[in-house]
């Protein structure tokens, strides 16, 4: 909603309908979600070992039956040329892809007719009513965030894989071998699958409290809107970080391969692996190992969201008065753009907030005969990264990081926004 100043009036310009879609981008989230993450855990490979492939083949040679009987048997208990074909694994991916657009383009397709998108409200009527609607925003961010993050984190998923396996220094990845690179790229998704439900929740719900808070404020006709988002988003992005840190943390351990983290690794083995580390690392503190790299992810977070929000703000602007497009089609092309840039340019702390969480970012210092690992400064792993990397260090895994750019921004801003 946008707001400039007339006599004694504030003119309100809306795309309208928004809190209707809202509503209708939850039911189809949360649908949508549950089908997607049972998809994804079908998946998941499930190993068989040898030993209960003929236990139950012994089992079945004690009483009278068939050669053919037995391949048959043998065949149901060896389920990975069904579970791990990478057709079935293409095919799914694709699926959740139309899947989620068609969530965003149906949500989208809901704009209540009879609005006027521009409309003369009383100052004092617009400030009671904007008050009143704090919580709930609040409570409306809160709940339709989080369900349009769990869909957002199932789709984007396999591109998030192959982001972060890119960006190791060192990676044995390469966008040359598809296969390789988008190998059980939905394995792990358990993890960030459930904490960022809570963190996207957690991040709307702040936002959406704190841009009610500011525009109810009567000094806020003077303020440029950017102004009340940077505010907004900068408000959001701690608690934000501070839900869903622990599971990032795990969630790059195992996509990129640490040592003692495979894809593989149970959800509670993983945390158990991290806490053992914290307390060896950080003098007995179980919880530090969990926050590695809070602050990149705010350094990286906080820049990528404001560039995004409020070139979202220009673009529907631009698309909707200078191209009369409708609000279905601006909100669309002007999330995913906005997204997609957003992240192109923020690509480079991308880079390093993973390595940093990965632990592959550390410099080992020997003194006496003693090596040591000593952790460098934010700023110093960036100029490293540049001067030693070049610019295709700083722009490691661009290519999947802005294709889901494009696909969150497209399903995000449409259903949400």
């Amino acid at each position: 909603m946008k707001r400039t100043r007339g006599n004694d009036a504030i003119v309100v310009r809306s795309h309208g309908g928004f809190p209707h879609r809202r509503r209708l981008a939850l039911v189809l989230a949360l649908t949508m979600t549950t089908t997607l993450s049972s998809s994804a855990f079908a998946l998941s490979p499930r190993k068989t070992t040898s030993r209960s492939v003929g236990a139950t083949t012994s089992a079945y040679t004690s009483s009278s039956s068939s050669p053919k009987d037995l391949r048959m048997i043998a065949t149901r208990s060896e389920p990975s040329s069904i579970l791990n074909s990478k057709d079935l694994s293409r095919r799914s991916f694709l699926t959740a892809i139309v899947a989620s657009a068609s969530i965003a383009l149906f949500a989208t397709s809901t704009v209540k007719k009879n609005d006027d998108p521009t409309r003369i409200v009383p100052e004092s009527s617009l400030r009671t009513t904007t008050s009143s609607n704090a919580w709930e925003e609040t409570v409306s961010g809160f709940i339709a965030g989080g369900a349009l993050t769990a869909t957002k984190t199932v789709v984007k998923y396999p591109l998030d894989t192959a982001t972060v396996r890119l960006q190791m220094p060192n990676t044995k990845y390469s966008l040359r071998r598809l296969n390789q690179l988008m190998e059980g790229s939905f394995r792990g998704i358990v993890t960030p699958l459930l904490w960022n439900v809570a963190g996207g929740a957690m991040f709307f719900a702040v936002k959406d409290a704190t841009k009610e808070a500011l525009l109810a404020m009567p000094s806020a006709v003077h303020l440029p809107h950017w102004s009340i988002t940077f505010l907004a988003v900068a408000v959001a992005q701690c608690p934000y970080w501070l839900v869903r840190n622990p599971s990032e943390v795990v969630k790059t351990k195992q996509q990129a391969g640490v040592e003692g983290f495979s894809e593989e690794l149970p959800m509670a083995e993983a945390f158990s692996v991290v806490r053992n580390e914290s307390i060896k690392q950080n003098n007995g503190n179980p919880l530090l190992g969990f926050y590695t790299g809070y602050v990149a992810n705010i350094i990286y977070g906080y820049p990528a969201d404001v560039i995004k929000f409020v070139m979202y703000d220009c673009l529907v602007s631009i698309l909707t008065q200078y191209l009369v497009m409708s609000p279905t089609e601006a909100t669309l092309i002007a999330g995913a753009t906005a997204t997609a840039v957003s992240q192109l340019v923020t690509n480079p702390l991308d880079v390093v907030r993973n390595r940093v969480m990965a632990g592959e970012d550390t410099t080992t210092m020997t003194t006496n005969n003693d090596s040591t690992t000593k952790s460098i400064s934010y700023l110093d792993r960036l100029v490293r990264l540049g001067r030693e990397e070049g610019l295709n260090g700083l722009f490691l895994g661009a290519t999947p990081s802005v294709g889901k750019a494009l696909l969150s921004g497209a399903i995000q801003f449409p259903t949400y926004e």
